[in-house]
């Protein structure tokens, strides 16, 4: 993982890139900040904001879905890490925290993801928006063709 520093100037650099226009050079950015850092919500935001700008629904469908995997991976590991450098805390807390239902089996925290609960949801609205698009693609079609007469 690149160091924080390096993933701000990263993020500030990309975004300034798409303030100027420049939206196929900007989702390049945004994409190696994902990389280096999956937990940074921003840039998965912005990439799926320039390709609905770039009216590319596939890829921005493509990538919501690699954007929510790679997030709760990110999150799930980060939580590991910390239960790991923390195990005093988390063996301190742990019967209380199953007791209010708050931890899973595994110790992880059982609670809903805000960001990958958006992402969902739009995920969602644009597999329905492409099903609508195609249904309304096959309507024109059959609609220009000449009809057998019988």
């Amino acid at each position: 993982m690149a160091r924080k520093s390096t993933i701000h100037s990263r993020l500030r650099a990309a975004q300034q890139t798409e303030k100027q226009g420049e939206l196929t050079v900007a989702l390049a950015l945004y994409a190696k900040v994902t990389a280096s850092a999956p937990l940074q919500a921003e840039a998965w935001h912005r990439q799926m904001v320039i390709l609905r700008r770039l009216k590319r629904p596939q890829q921005e469908l493509q990538l919501i879905k690699k954007a929510i995997s790679a997030y709760r991976k990110g999150n799930t590991d980060a939580q590991r890490d910390w239960i790991n450098t923390n195990r005093d805390k988390v063996e301190n807390s742990r019967a209380l925290a199953q007791t209010l239902g708050l931890i899973d089996e595994e110790g992880l925290p059982n609670n809903s993801d805000q960001v990958t609960d958006k992402w969902t949801q739009r995920l969602m609205l644009l597999e329905t928006r492409l099903k609508n698009a195609e249904k309304r693609s096959a309507k024109k079609k059959s609609a220009g063709k000449p009809q057998k007469k019988s």
